[in-house]
């Protein structure tokens, strides 16, 4: 299996796939992105989590964030510097006073995030924790 070419095949499946929190949410997203370069089914143990906006966030809050749900995973941390093409990777911002979390996964200098619209590219720059998928 050529990892690489896996992604970029999964980053055209989804590239216009609108989020949905039950089928297409950050982390659903990240997870199926890196499911199609290896041998394991990231998303399964989230699937049934994620049938609302707030079941999925009561999740995620409950295992302490995605870095909790990473380090859940196994998955080793490395520093946004250090993440290359398929490493799962972590947007943070404040929404009205509050920090929010993104899972993507790297694509080049930039990172590929479930959004609206379909996938969102957003410079690894403004991105904060990054996570070694193999």
């Amino acid at each position: 299996m050529n990892r690489y070419k896996e992604l970029e095949n999964s980053i055209k499946k989804y590239l216009n796939t609108p989020f949905d929190w039950e089928t297409h949410n950050c982390g659903l997203a990240a997870c199926s992105i890196a499911s199609s370069y290896t041998d394991k089914d990231w998303a399964a143990p989230f699937l049934k989590h994620c049938s609302s906006p707030l079941s999925a966030m009561r999740m995620i809050k409950k295992r302490g964030g995605f870095r909790g749900i990473m380090k859940d995973l196994g998955l080793k941390p490395v520093s946004k510097n250090e993440a290359s093409r398929g490493d799962a990777i972590l947007y943070e911002w404040d929404h009205k006073g509050r920090t929010r979390e993104g899972l993507g996964i790297v694509v080049d200098f930039r990172a590929a995030f479930a959004g609206p619209d379909g996938l969102t590219l957003i410079p690894i720059t403004r991105c904060s924790q990054a996570w070694r998928v193999e």
